[in-house]
């Protein structure tokens, strides 16, 4: 499913985003921290995808999202289950430094949690670590689990076309992580 990313600043910039995104994506990705004076009635009410809210605070749970990216917070996917029990959720892990050797303990983790989706999003600092993160995600999937692996920087690049969610930039808004391909 290819995402686009949200990341305004600007309210009417991320209009203009979700305008373009629409066009081309899936689903949104709306990365609240990285948006100023987000109302998501205001931004999204109009928006006939799926939409992702990505590092969002339980203040912003008033509006039907269809997945909530709830890092690694057990309390945060609490809440989410309580206030949008109809809203699929994502745990999530990232390094921007590097890929661990072992990816096995990150993922038994944020299987603990009880989430609909893991993403583990690491940094690739050569092509063996893309090599792992796609091993590792086919391995998963074989035995039933939604894992969305990713790694950033140059050398993950192939990784996004091999996981569940490819994370997309607007041409004309600034890449969230180095690596993503253009939507």
């Amino acid at each position: 499913m290819q995402i686009g990313v949200i990341s305004g600043p600007s309210v009417q910039e991320a209009k203009a985003q979700i305008s373009y995104a629409a066009q081309k994506a899936d689903a949104l990705e709306i990365r609240a921290d990285l948006l100023v004076d987000f109302d998501p009635y205001a931004l999204l009410k109009n928006i006939n995808m799926p939409i992702i809210l990505t590092k969002g605070d339980k203040t912003l749970l008033n509006f039907p999202y269809a997945y909530i990216d709830i890092g690694v917070d057990q309390n945060y996917f609490l809440e989410v289950k309580k206030i949008l029990p109809q809203a699929k959720t994502i745990a999530s892990f990232h390094d921007f430094t590097k890929t661990p050797e072992v990816l096995d303990p990150i993922f038994d983790e944020l299987f603990s949690i009880k989430t609909d989706y893991i993403k583990i999003a690491c940094y690739a600092n050569d092509e063996k670590d893309a090599d792992k993160m796609i091993e590792f995600c086919s391995r998963k999937r074989s035995e039933g689990h939604l894992v969305i692996g990713i790694c950033m920087g140059i050398k993950g690049v192939k990784t996004r076309l091999h996981s569940l969610f490819d994370y997309r930039a607007i041409p004309f808004a600034k890449k969230v992580a180095e690596g993503q391909f253009l939507l």
